[in-house]
């Protein structure tokens, strides 16, 4: 019985380490994973508020210069382009 004991000890222990190590890297992989598609989706999301305050500024900018000039290059609100 002693030695039946120890051959279940010693393969408890074996299981309960291989059982860490299996963590431990599926935790690596998972972190590594949400890491990389955070990351994308954050730079699609600055890309598209990046078009769409530039869409916004021209039509703006368009806008303000046949309002205030008349003609277009006339007006003064040009500068909104350049900032």
């Amino acid at each position: 019985m002693s030695q039946e004991t120890s051959v279940n000890n010693k393969r408890i222990a074996k299981n309960t380490l291989f059982l860490y190590m299996r963590m431990i890297v599926v935790m690596a992989i998972g972190l590594y994973t949400v890491r990389a598609i955070l990351e994308f989706l954050l730079n699609v999301i600055h890309l598209r508020l990046v078009f769409t305050s530039y869409s916004i500024m021209r039509r703006r900018a368009g806008g303000c210069e046949g309002v205030i000039g008349g003609k277009k290059g006339l007006g003064s609100c040009t500068f909104a382009l350049n900032s």
